[in-house]
């Protein structure tokens, strides 16, 4: 996580690092953090990160 934090503040449009981020921020249970991620990905990646990024934003559960 610490890692990945690092590459997405050196470069906040690494859409890669907040897919893999928000991924293990998911792993680990923080639903919140990890939708902003797969968002700041959607908005800064290709189209087979955003289709990633979307999937994936609706297998996290609902906020409550």
């Amino acid at each position: 996580v610490k890692e990945l934090r690092k590459a997405v503040a050196l470069d906040p449009a690494y859409a890669t690092a907040h897919m893999n981020l928000a991924s293990l921020l998911a792993y680990l249970g923080d639903s919140g953090q990890a939708r902003r991620h797969y968002k700041l990905a959607f908005q800064n990646g290709d189209v087979r990160v955003r289709q990633a990024a979307q999937a994936a934003m609706g297998q996290l559960p609902s906020s409550p």
